[in-house]
């Protein structure tokens, strides 16, 4: 019994080193370690307010369709309170209650189709679609940031529809807004790998005055968008139509490493 007990401990033994890596840790504490841990949790929402007109005719009606995070856990320094309020805010800042009469979203969703069929009337005729699309992804969620990403896009009448993207990011541990003169001290450092990106992504050499090749830069000066995200340790910088440029360009997502600027 003494010999089968020494057997039975020095096969243990193996098991127990043999699901380790040189490490020390075992296999499953090594898969553990890389799994992504979410701060925060939340629950994927969506609201789809349609005009009764939709039915007969889909392409000539009112429609707003809306998918967003609804916070459900959050760290104490963050609350879920107020993220689920800055989520709501975001949802209402552009097209669907600019001029903040509706103060709800539910409201302004109503609101959004009661005035199309008010126009409709007013004007005694089929009118061109309406429609707000606002889409609000996590991109970002881990010890360090939780970062949103709101886009939208609205057609309210017009040659083409408004889009636009914007950001939320929030530091864990003080649970504050982050902006990117917090998130980066040297700016200027920042600057320069930005229009160097700005300048790979576009074809221009490092010597083409930017004014000359279309873009709305100042005195033809590169200069940083203050429009930030944080996703999967690299910072997002993200120009919108026309802040830069004219529609026909489209819009410039940036990405740089943190690790490079941090």
């Amino acid at each position: 019994m003494r010999y089968l007990s020494i057997f039975s401990f020095s096969i243990a033994l193996w098991l127990f080193f043999s699901c380790s890596d040189n490490t020390g840790k075992s296999n499953l504490e090594s898969v553990a370690d890389k799994e992504a841990i979410e701060w925060v949790k939340y629950a994927d929402k969506n609201i789809v307010e349609e005009a009764p007109s939709c039915i007969a005719s889909p392409d000539r009606c009112a429609a707003v369709r809306i998918n967003y995070p609804e916070i459900t856990e959050a760290p104490a320094s963050l609350p879920k309170g107020l993220l689920n309020s800055h989520i709501q805010k975001a949802i209402l800042k552009g097209s669907l209650d600019p001029e903040g009469q509706a103060g709800e979203v539910t409201k302004a969703c109503k609101k959004f189709i009661e005035d199309f069929i008010t126009f409709e009337k007013e004007m005694e005729q089929e009118v061109a679609a309406w429609s707000v699309e606002i889409d609000i992804e996590v991109i970002n969620n881990d010890a360090n940031y939780f970062s949103l990403r709101i886009d939208e896009n609205a057609y309210l009448g017009g040659a083409h529809s408004n889009q636009h993207t914007s950001f939320l990011t929030y530091d864990i541990v003080t649970g504050q807004k982050v902006t990117l003169d917090q998130l980066i001290k040297d700016t200027d450092r920042l600057r320069a790998l930005a229009e160097q990106k700005f300048r790979e992504a576009k074809k221009l050499p490092p010597g083409a005055n930017l004014s000359e090749a279309g873009y709305f830069f100042e005195e033809g000066e590169f200069t940083l968008t203050h429009n930030f995200g944080i996703s999967q340790g690299n910072l997002l910088l993200y120009y919108n139509n026309y802040d830069i440029a004219p529609y026909a360009l489209g819009p410039t997502l940036l990405e740089l490493p943190l690790e490079i600027i941090l």
